[in-house]
Parts: structure tokens; C-alpha cells; sequence
């Protein structure tokens, strides 16, 4: 009968783990969290790791990624076009900290 090596298994265990924390996935999820501090944000990411990764669930994250992407973008560079017309605060539209009243 053919023995397999203890280090075969280690490293069969090392590529399935690199294969689960991809760098596609590392890299989505990096994306997604510097795009925004939702809530549904944190529910996607719960569910990308929830569910192993699938391939659908990914191409949807994805989407969403660049629908939010897309989003924030429209809405700073309209913050920024209104900036000098209105008394528009840049930071409150961004959301980034609390509002000065």
C-alpha cells in the first residue's frame, strides 16, 4: 500500500488554507472595508465567510463593491462641484465624523 508522507498532509492543509483566505478574497474584503462603515457592509463579510466562498456570492459581492464604489465616488465629487456654491460640509456628506451644528 502507498504511505503518504506527513508533510504531504501539512502542506495539503497549508494550500487548502491559503486557498480559503485567497488573495482576491483578502483583497475584497480590504476593498469593502474602505468604502464604508455599514452595517450591511459587516453582514456581507459575515456572509463571505460564512458560506466558503462560493463563486456566486463573490461576483456579487463584487458588484455590490463596485455599486458602492460607484456611489461614494458620485456623491464626493458632487459634494466637491457643490462645495463653492452651497455652504455644503464636506466632512458630514462624506461621514466621516460627527457634524459641526
Amino acid at each position: 500500500q502507498c504511505h503518504v508522507p506527513q508533510y504531504y498532509r501539512i502542506h495539503n492543509n497549508f494550500t487548502l488554507l491559503a486557498r480559503a483566505t485567497s488573495v482576491s478574497r483578502i483583497s475584497l474584503v480590504l476593498l469593502l472595508v474602505l468604502l464604508g462603515h455599514d452595517l450591511n457592509l459587516f453582514l456581507m463579510i459575515l456572509l463571505c465567510y460564512i458560506s466558503s466562498g462560493t463563486l456566486l456570492l463573490t461576483i456579487l459581492l463584487y458588484l455590490w463593491a463596485v455599486v458602492k464604489f460607484i456611489s461614494t465616488f458620485l456623491h464626493v465629487f458632487t459634494a466637491l462641484l457643490l462645495s463653492p456654491y452651497l455652504p455644503v460640509n464636506v466632512s458630514s456628506i462624506l461621514k466621516f465624523g460627527p457634524t459641526d451644528s
